[in-house]
């Protein structure tokens, strides 16, 4: 089984069903099944015309719309390398990733072209053909929509690389991920399983596409299953409300900060939201305030999703019908994969595991790891030993199995011998109504090594003072050693192009 021929056989089960709607300034477009896989043939058919064939890498530079869906797929059918592009990064990043990933076609969206001129000059720079959706100087995309409704004869089978999705930390350039179909494919039907997807369901996905976390945890295996998916070209709380409204939504996707604005809208029970059956949230921790405001107002069930771009991307996936029992765990990993949580310290030892109740770092191997990092070998031998991949982050699991992820272990703060995760700290001081942001990072101290402290957003950018945010965390429910001892206002958070990371040097910078 290959991405492209799942959509054929998806059109052939569920037809003039509704695949994908996509809104965009109050419009709505929308694809069935059908439309869908002759629409994405013909695309593939004209791509092939051009010289793209099995192979050779794909790039989009796109927000999400019908238009994004249907080239990645196109591309798919032919056995040919997606590799969408991250529309944050800025403009020397998007230059180093084109001459890692060596693409042969461009596709861009004009209006992001007309919004940054920068990337414009280098997208239009490169060696490669550009077509763009929407009107432009450039070569319109839909020049390749023409030919045959059929799918092409390449041979795409399950060994065949599906895709180059960069990911970027801290620091140092993004890496690409390299994944084939079959590793695709199994992460569908793990989707499906853990979630306890129906036919009858009805997703809502206020993520951009461009990442692989919402593509291929909360899209693509959707589709497989005959389920119609309403994206939108950018987030907007009200509109993703009006969706689940109108659309009878049964699930819904996104990041916390996403739920944090959704469940603070003025009139938010003015919409029926009755239909949803499950929400679930992946990237980053959620706060209790926020997870409690999910649970009363849109429906008390709900997953988690831990994952890593070069891990299918889910990793494991908390069943909703468990999330009463265990709300902030991501479940107990997935099918035809194995997780150990091992030393976090010293040389990568896969043998190294540590007993149940005690953090340390999470690896994994299995069907839906990574081949490797494109063009960085050095990196991919750090990363995989003996197959186990290294995620770099902390987790703890206990005796029944589930699974808690504590934070990144470079983050990791040792203040006199003790651990401490900033996430802990930080869903603390974010439940303050007068911050709007948090990062928590250790600090040189003559006596404990490392104490923490807290960067601040306030609301509104109003000013808040450093007692203020002390006064609160020793009243709080956080042990002593681990309150911090300093804090800063600062104007943002710098995190990296998929908002994760916090950007350590260029927050100290702020100060």
């Amino acid at each position: 089984m290959d991405i492209g021929s799942m959509v054929g056989q998806a059109a052939d089960r569920f037809g003039d069903r509704l695949a994908v709607a996509c809104q965009s300034d109050g419009e709505t477009r929308t694809r069935t099944f059908d439309e869908l896989n002759a629409e994405s043939n013909q695309i593939a058919n004209g791509l092939l015309d051009i010289g793209i064939g099995t192979g050779d890498v794909v790039s989009i530079y796109a927000q999400n719309s019908i238009e994004f869906v249907e080239t990645f797929f196109a591309a798919q059918k032919l056995g040919a390398i997606v590799m969408p592009i991250n529309i944050r990064l800025d403009a020397s990043d998007v230059e180093y990733v084109l001459e890692d990933a060596s693409p042969s076609c461009l596709l861009a969206d004009s209006s992001l072209l007309e919004e940054r001129k920068q990337a414009e000059e280098i997208l239009a720079a490169y060696d490669a053909p550009l077509y763009t959706f929407g009107e432009s100087e450039y070569v319109s995309h839909e020049e390749l929509v023409h030919g045959s409704t059929q799918k092409p004869g390449l041979p795409v089978d399950g060994e065949t690389i599906d895709g180059y999705f960069y990911t970027s930390g801290s620091t140092g350039n993004p890496k690409g991920v390299i994944h084939t179909h079959s590793d695709r494919v199994m992460v569908n039907m793990n989707v499906i399983s853990e979630l306890g997807l129906r036919h009858t369901d009805v997703n809502v996905l206020p993520l951009p596409l461009y990442h692989s976390g919402p593509l291929y945890s909360g899209f693509v295996p959707f589709l497989q299953f005959g389920i119609p998916t309403i994206i939108f070209e950018q987030f907007d709380p009200e509109a993703t409300l009006e969706a689940i409204d109108e659309w009878d939504a049964t699930v819904l996707g996104g990041v916390p900060a996403q739920y944090d604005r959704l469940t603070k809208v003025d009139d938010l029970d003015d919409y029926d939201l009755d239909s949803l059956r499950f929400w679930w949230y992946s990237g980053a921790p959620m706060t209790e305030g926020v997870l409690e405001r999910c649970r009363t107002h849109l429906c008390d069930r709900h997953s988690v999703i831990y994952g890593a771009t070069e891990v299918g991307p889910p990793v494991s996936i908390l069943p909703p019908e468990k999330s009463h029992e265990y709300p902030e765990s991501c479940g107990t990993g997935l099918s035809y994969q194995r997780i150990r949580i091992v030393e976090p310290d010293g040389e990568p030892d896969p043998d190294a595991t540590v007993p149940p109740g005690t953090t340390g770092e999470l690896i994994c191997k299995g069907e839906s790891v990574m081949n490797e990092y494109l063009n960085l070998a050095e990196k991919t031998e750090n990363s995989l030993v003996d197959d186990w991949y290294f995620t770099g982050d902390l987790a703890m699991r206990n005796e029944d199995g589930y699974i808690w992820v504590k934070g990144r272990k470079d983050g990791m703060i040792i203040s006199g011998g003790e651990n401490i995760y900033p996430s802990e700290i930080e869903n603390v001081v974010l439940e303050h109504e007068r911050v709007d942001d948090v990062a928590v990072l250790g600090v040189e101290h003559d006596e404990w090594g490392q104490t923490p402290k807290a960067y601040i957003v306030p609301v509104n950018g109003d000013s808040i003072d450093r007692e203020t945010i002390i006064d609160y965390c020793r009243n709080s429910s956080l042990a002593d050693y681990k309150r911090p001892r300093e804090v800063a206002v600062v104007p943002e958070i710098p995190r990296n192009s998929s908002g994760g990371s916090v950007l350590k040097d260029e927050l100290r910078s702020l100060e």
